[in-house]
């Protein structure tokens, strides 16, 4: 039976865990933490077939066919009873535009959206999508600044909330020992220079064989690098000829334990976004929380520089020289690393709009 004294919240993720998702990997830590605190009575509507219930995780409704349809959203509100739903926004898997509004209009229930990347990458929000919406949170902090002037004025009256994006990689702690040991393992003893993440050209991971010197460096992709995509194909192939044939190491698609065990063991990570990177990128949080050395891009030039506190060099957006420079100089840095979870309080933040919205 119903437990009528939590708010009934009905998240909906077409992807979940165990799809290679970052969407459905945040939507999967903020749920079960949410459902672990109590307060929520959460269910969570997603098209992956796999997804498993954990003990003491939220409640799983599965959409057929590898989509959320307008119709899945309709037996999923019948079934779980909501008091109100929240969409999590885009993932690799399909949802209907007109979910958010059945949602508000049809069902007459309040709907949250999280937005995951800035408007014009998001391509999934429809003038539908915009009437099925009561509250926005965003990840990144500089979405309201980007929005184009008239998707500003539609939110005009609606609360729009920034909340941070949470680690999902956890970080660990490893010996110097340990670390040695690795090292030898994947490069031989050379350092090693990490790129953590989907690897696609807004990310610009292929700029990792122009910042390192195949002379000394190991690349160390940790991710899935598919023949069947251009890109990554291209990736592959540079990394099998040439200087940095036998120098480069791919991982494929890890478990989020092994793939911190992969950060901890790495001299140096480097996120050359052509973008620039912000507190909304999970690969990079990660990254920083292992304590190794951290090279990434920023739009904004007071950021740019080394900040030995975090380990982190931030050069401007496209200057594969000053990455290539805070390599050779800051290359060996290691500070402590810093296992502190975040999603206890991006849960607590999350009850607070809830509870405001009814």
């Amino acid at each position: 039976m119903p437990d009528e004294s939590r708010m009934r919240v009905l998240m909906v993720s077409p992807a979940y865990p165990p799809d290679r998702c970052g969407v459905g990997d945040y939507t999967c830590h903020l749920a079960e933490r949410l459902a672990r605190r109590g307060r929520v009575q959460l269910g969570v509507l997603t098209a992956s077939s796999q997804a498993q219930r954990e003990s003491e995780g939220p409640e799983l409704l599965h959409a057929s066919h590898g989509r959320v349809s307008a119709g899945a959203l309709s037996g999923a509100i019948r079934a779980f009873r909501p008091d109100l739903v929240h969409i999590q926004y885009p993932t690799r898997r399909d949802i209907s535009p007109f979910v958010p509004f059945l949602a508000r209009r049809i069902h007459r229930l309040p709907v949250v959206q999280t937005w995951h990347e800035h408007y014009s990458e998001c391509g999934l929000v429809t003038p539908a999508n915009l009437l099925g919406l009561d509250v926005l949170i965003h990840v990144r902090a500089d979405l309201p600044a980007r929005l184009p002037p008239r998707i500003a004025r539609c939110l005009a009256g609606r609360p729009v909330l920034h909340i941070p994006n949470g680690r999902t990689i956890p970080a660990v702690v490893m010996s110097a020992a340990e670390r040695e040991d690795e090292r030898r393992r994947l490069s031989g003893g050379r350092p090693i220079v990490a790129f953590l993440g989907f690897a696609y050209p807004n990310k610009g991971a292929h700029l990792l064989f122009e910042i390192a010197d195949p002379e000394r460096h190991h690349l160390l992709f940790v991710g899935e690098l598919d023949p069947g995509n251009d890109y990554q194909r291209a990736i592959l192939e540079t990394s099998r000829s040439g200087p940095w044939a036998g120098h480069v190491t791919s991982t494929g698609y890890l478990p989020t334990v092994e793939a911190g065990r992969m950060l901890a063991a790495c001299d140096a990570a480097v996120f050359p976004f052509p973008d620039g990177v912000g507190d909304w990128n999970t690969s990079v949080n990660a990254a920083l929380a292992s304590g190794t050395l951290v090279l990434a891009t920023a739009r904004d030039e007071a950021r740019h520089g080394y900040d030995a506190e975090r380990n982190l060099l931030l050069a401007p957006c496209g200057d594969v020289g000053a990455l290539r420079a805070g390599l050779a100089a800051h290359l060996g840095s290691r500070r402590a690393a810093r296992p502190h979870d975040d999603w206890e309080d991006i849960a607590a933040q999350h009850e607070k709009v809830y509870a405001n919205i009814l």
